[in-house]
């Protein structure tokens, strides 16, 4: 997103305090990490969650014998190669292999790690991402707006017994409003051998053609929808909003605008009037109570027409 992409990286560079070390940052083969499904009229831009001087740590749930922890970068490797085992000062992230084994060695530079706990173990969950072997889908392919997923793959093999399989994390970012969350307590599961995924709500994972304003997605004036008549991602703004993040009031709504402040000023004076009408009879009944000879004039003038008739 072009809004608000500054300012998300500097705060989550803050709160990754504990998790994230800062070496010198290793170069990526791409600046940017994008998107475009041009038959779905649909962008995405992931470019800010990139951390050229750290790495994102996350953790699975099992209750198993050995549970794991999980580095990884988004748009890039790893600024440094993670340690490994209990204390993650060991060095087996340095050179990967197959499990249990001393073939497929891996020593290069990539994306993202799996480092156990509890022993000294560790493999690669993908390639050099300057290989770009990455790929990309939608979330929802009936409805592109609802996000998008990437998969590094070509990580260390899972085993001998499949020498085919090899590792890959598939990274599941779904359209958010939340500028602020980045991966740090989201849960990774291991959906089949040595295939992992993660979900990350995030507002990088809406459409760049639902625009934010003010940090929030479509301005909190709409909702970021698929098109089917344009064929193409959009803001679909409440009534009274137009423009592509719900920025700007229409002209008619402008113009009604002014129509509840007119009725005010109508009831205002109308309400003035009769304040003053009230307070013109109020003052003539009280001069005739303070004035008995008017009262008078006027009594003894009604005796007078009676007699006369």
């Amino acid at each position: 997103m072009k809004t608000g992409a500054g300012a998300f990286y500097l705060a989550a560079c803050a709160m990754m305090g504990l998790l994230v070390q800062f070496p010198a940052p290793v170069e990526c083969a791409e600046d940017s990490c994008g998107k475009s499904f041009v038959d779905q009229g649909t962008t995405f831009d992931l470019s800010p969650l990139k951390l050229p001087g750290g790495y994102y740590k996350v953790r699975n749930q099992d209750v198993g014998f050995e549970n794991y922890t999980y580095v990884f970068n988004v748009c890039g490797n790893t600024a440094e190669i993670p340690g490994s085992g209990p204390t993650g000062r060991g060095d087996k992230c340095l050179n990967t292999t197959i499990w249990q084994g001393d073939t497929d060695f891996m020593w290069n530079p990539a994306p993202a790690y799996q480092i156990a706990r509890h022993d000294d173990l560790c493999w690669r969950m993908a390639e050099d991402y300057s290989n770009s072997n990455i790929e990309w889908s939608l979330l929802e392919p009936e409805d592109p707006s609802r996000g998008v997923v990437m998969k590094y793959k070509g990580g260390n093999l899972c085993n001998h017994e499949s020498d085919s399989q090899r590792r890959y994390l598939e990274i599941a970012f779904p359209c958010a409003d939340d500028i602020m969350n980045i991966p740090d307590k989201e849960v990774i599961e291991e959906v089949k051998d040595c295939q992992y995924e993660l979900i990350v709500p995030s507002i990088y994972g809406c459409p760049t053609e639902c625009g934010v304003k003010d940090r929030q997605l479509c301005n909190n004036k709409g909702i970021c929808r698929y098109d089917r008549t344009e064929k193409a991602s959009r803001c679909f703004c409440s009534k009274g909003w137009e423009g592509d993040a719900c920025g700007a009031e229409t002209a008619k709504s402008k113009k009604s605008g002014n129509g509840p402040l007119t009725i005010l000023i109508i009831v205002c004076v109308f309400l003035t009037c009769v304040i003053a009408g009230i307070s013109v009879v109020w003052l003539k009944i009280r001069g005739l109570r303070l004035d008995p000879q008017a009262y008078a004039t006027l009594s003894g003038g009604s005796q007078q027409q009676q007699e006369e008739l």
